[in-house]
């Protein structure tokens, strides 16, 4: 056998690692592609960690707060949550800045300004959430009025990771659950109102 013999068989035997090589390259730039997507977006990839969602009673404890828990958890696992935990926290007391007074006479006419309480609940930590419940009234300024009494409030757009509702509006306490529900999806999901009058959106 002569020289161009061999020669040509270390060509194939280099051509046949390039091609390897590059087939590996290829398949690196594509998986690291599909991550890359993944990871696009603000909280795109913090969905596979751990959600942590406080439940944070201000200043008194919520009536039958364990069965809104439970239905409140219903609810995420059937949106699709499911790695998530939710802890119940102790009373917590509203800053001052937070109170709006309207007689020092009756307590019930104090307020609470809503967005003083999602401000001081937001621990600026993505992968927790924190649920402000009160059974005060609370208020923010929306339809013109610098005070409108709420029954809950959220800010879309991920602006901060808290929500804050009341049960001094609620018609029955039972429906709790539903109020978190609704706050929850408008902070951590950003999304809106349903666009027609479906009894079964919760939005």
């Amino acid at each position: 056998m002569d020289d161009k013999y061999y020669h040509d068989l270390i060509d194939k035997a280099n051509r046949s690692k390039k091609r390897a090589v590059v087939s590996k390259l290829t398949l690196f730039l594509q998986v690291s592609f599909i991550v890359i997507l993944m990871c696009s977006g603000f909280g795109a990839c913090q969905k596979y960690n751990k959600l942590i969602i406080n439940i944070q009673p201000i200043d008194d404890n919520i009536d039958n707060i364990e069965e809104t828990i439970d239905k409140f958890d219903d609810y995420l696992k059937n949106i699709g949550l499911r790695n998530h935990e939710i802890r119940l926290c102790s009373i917590s007391h509203a800053p001052n800045g937070a109170y709006i007074n309207y007689s020092y006479e009756d307590m019930d006419l104090w307020r609470f300004r809503a967005d003083s309480l999602i401000k001081y609940l937001d621990n600026k930590n993505r992968n927790e959430f924190t649920i402000g419940v009160t059974k005060t009234d609370i208020s923010c300024t929306i339809h013109g009025f610098k005070d409108f009494g709420v029954l809950g409030l959220s800010f879309l757009g991920h602006k901060h990771n808290a929500c804050i509702v009341s049960t001094f509006r609620l018609k029955n306490e039972k429906d709790l659950w539903k109020l978190m529900a609704h706050e929850f999806t408008h902070g951590y999901f950003s999304k809106g109102h349903c666009k027609a009058d479906d009894p079964h959106c919760i939005m």
